[in-house]
């Protein structure tokens, strides 16, 4: 999560789940007042409950991506033995997992299975066009098999630009590859670790 951010799904989340908790609220309180008149009542009033239930979902679903979530979640890069090590939580959607532990994973990745793509995605709110770039990094299965086994970004993208991009994975490929330096002097990593 970026730093100066926290704090903003949990808001929204709650925020909207209240809007809509009253909004349904506000229906089955107009069905009992009218009582049944026909279908579209049964409608209007299973509408409002699903209102209820998918905003009371909305809500805790946002204080606990926000309070619970592991905010550490490491790339190792390995050059010794040629591996990359990732430790992630994975989480599960809907009411099945929103009372359960993250489990935590951990997936080991042969460093010469491993493709780089720098992406960039465009997204508009209205007003302004952004383009956000990733390092994503795509895992093939074999030497001779091509197909993708995995695939995982690498850094915080909405830290990253046209020109970073570039620069981090030079940075790692050199480490990996070149015996280079650890970190540039006065560099620090958040989410990645060079061993």
């Amino acid at each position: 999560m970026v730093r100066g951010t926290r704090g903003w799904i949990m808001f929204f989340g709650i925020l909207g789940g209240l809007t809509f908790t009253s909004t349904g609220a506000w229906g089955v309180m107009e069905f009992f007042d009218r009582g049944i008149n026909g279908i579209l009542d049964i409608i209007f009033l299973s509408v409002s409950v699903c209102t209820i239930i998918g905003a009371l979902y909305l809500a805790i679903n946002s204080v606990r991506l926000e309070l619970f979530r592991p905010v550490d979640e490491p790339i190792i890069f390995d050059r010794k033995h040629s591996k990359i090590y990732r430790i992630f939580r994975e989480s599960f959607v809907g009411w099945r997992g929103l009372f359960m532990r993250w489990p935590l994973r951990f997936s080991e990745h042969d460093w010469d299975l491993v493709d780089a793509e720098h992406q960039t995605i465009v997204a508009t709110n209205g007003s302004t066009i952004m383009r956000y770039h990733a390092l994503m990094f795509l895992v093939r299965k074999s030497q001779n098999d091509f197909s993708l086994d995995a695939s995982f970004i690498v850094g915080n993208s909405s830290q990253m630009g046209e020109l970073t991009v570039p620069a981090v994975w030079e940075h790692i490929r050199r480490f990996m590859e070149e015996n280079g330096p650890h970190l540039p002097l006065g560099e620090t990593a958040f989410e990645l670790t060079f061993l």
